[in-house]
């Protein structure tokens, strides 16, 4: 008996510049991860606390916002580490939660 398994990754188109990636972004800033929060069981979703230093777009500085990301790169899942700065380019779900994946400009400065 053969077993088929399907592998499924993350694919991109390569973002573009930060001029246009901000007018795409809702919200954009300059911060350093304050803490991680990996999925529990049966989530998909981790969720970062950034505390914005430069406020660029659709934010103020000196506030902490709760960013969600897929788990794990297989589905863009983008990866935050505790004490980190990064550059996110942040985007609003229906529901209003701020997410970034992967494939955004979001980057480790």
């Amino acid at each position: 008996m053969r077993t088929l398994f399907f592998l499924i990754a993350c694919t991109c188109i390569a973002p573009g510049t930060d001029e246009q990636e901000t007018r795409l972004a809702d919200v954009v800033f300059v911060g350093t991860v304050t803490s991680v929060t990996e999925p529990k069981v049966g989530q998909t979703t981790a969720t970062a606390q950034v505390a914005v230093e430069t406020a660029v777009k659709g934010t103020q500085r000196n506030t902490t916002l709760a960013i969600e990301t897929p788990a794990g790169s297989a589905m863009c899942g983008f990866h935050f580490e505790r004490g980190k700065r990064y550059k996110v380019f942040a985007f609003k779900n229906a529901s209003g939660v701020l997410g970034t994946r992967m494939c955004t400009a979001s980057r480790a400065i």
